[in-house]
């Protein structure tokens, strides 16, 4: 299975160990589906995870997985 996540999900993912988007993107990092992405995702992604209120509340690491994987 193939899917594309918006960006919210996946930084809600990060924000949030708990609840549904986090359960969307461990299903992704356990290989139950592909994610699919693209160059503009991926420039959103790194955007909003530099946003002050955002980058003050996720751990570099965590969102260094997203883009590691």
């Amino acid at each position: 299975m193939r899917a594309v996540i918006d960006t919210n999900i996946l930084v809600s993912a990060l924000m949030v160990t708990g609840g549904n988007p986090a359960a969307i993107v461990d299903a992704w990092l356990d290989g139950k589906f592909t994610l699919l992405t693209c160059e503009e995702l991926g420039e959103e992604l790194r955007a909003t995870l530099h946003k002050p209120k955002i980058a003050a509340r996720i751990k570099p690491h965590k969102a260094g997985r997203l883009f590691n994987h």
